[in-house]
């Protein structure tokens, strides 16, 4: 699965707007994971394709590459 993550659609990306927030990108990242895991025995390479709030994009991007490790991963 190829998976092309974007941070444009967070509450406080200027170019988006679209609302949404930290907590949703680990928790579509993790649904995502067990899709592959049904679909495509779990391979999946995700690849950032945008977000524009250079205050927010570094933590979300790290809360997404978490998610890769599990519930384990240090918040």
């Amino acid at each position: 699965m190829l998976l092309v993550m974007g941070f444009d659609t967070h509450r406080d990306d200027p170019v988006g707007d679209l609302r949404c927030t930290d907590q949703l990108f680990p928790a579509l990242t993790e649904r995502l994971l067990e899709f592959a895991a049904e679909r495509c025995e779990g391979r999946i390479v995700s690849v950032l394709a945008g977000g524009y709030n250079h205050e927010t994009i570094g933590e979300l991007a790290a809360a997404h590459a978490r998610a890769f490790l599990g519930p384990r991963s240090p918040r």
